[in-house]
């Protein structure tokens, strides 16, 4: 008898240790999650984020559409899971469509390089006030990856202490490149997406 209860007590315990632990995304202190740890979205921080926002000027247009990605941990590359935005957009200049990929998935292998194509071309994290997305914008126009910031405009509190907007200000910035062998990667000049505009929310 005294065998059974040993054993009971040891699988709840392995049971319970093996349960992912949960922490707000509201709280969370990134230097120090745990490995398997889920950095949950607890509160709906995100949700004034999601949906479609776009920028027209005459005959250009540009259209982000952002989405919540849940529990996801890079497909293996990070030690933990997290909720955050993913996104894809469209750019139509002068009349003409040069990028679009709001057909975009949010999942890849990384065991099949061709999966990664199509692969959302804008991965943020948010900034600790839940007003802003730190952006990295797979520029497709110019071949090369930028930072970047989305930030809400006036966003109204909700009573749930969650914001709201109706726009939004897009900004990018090119980053540094890195030096493969001694020799600076060569990627055409300039940002080749709207810059520094201000989007609505559709």
């Amino acid at each position: 008898m005294k065998n059974i209860i040993t054993l009971v007590f040891l699988l709840t315990l392995i049971a319970f240790n093996c349960k992912a632990q949960t922490i707000s995304l509201s709280n969370v202190n990134r230097l120090n999650i745990p490995d398997g740890a889920y950095v949950k979205d607890t509160d709906g921080k995100l949700n004034a984020f999601v949906g479609t926002w776009q920028w027209t000027n005459g005959s250009d247009e540009f259209t982000v559409v952002f989405v919540k990605k849940l529990m996801d941990n890079g497909n293996g590359a990070s030690s933990y899971y997290e909720d955050f935005i993913l996104g894809g957009y469209r750019y139509i200049e002068n009349g003409i469509e040069v990028a679009n990929n709001l057909n975009f998935t949010t999942s890849f292998d990384v065991n099949d390089i061709s999966t990664f194509a199509n692969y959302a071309k804008i991965i943020t994290s948010p900034y600790n006030n839940f007003k802003t997305l730190r952006m990295q914008v797979g520029d497709v126009v110019k071949h090369k990856s930028l930072g970047g910031s989305f930030e809400l405009i006036n966003p109204l509190t909700l009573p749930n202490g969650n914001f709201t907007a109706t726009e939004a200000h897009w900004k990018l910035r090119e980053k540094e490149f890195i030096s493969v062998n001694g020799k600076p990667a060569l990627p055409e000049e300039g940002i080749g997406l709207p810059n520094d505009i201000i989007l609505t929310k559709q």
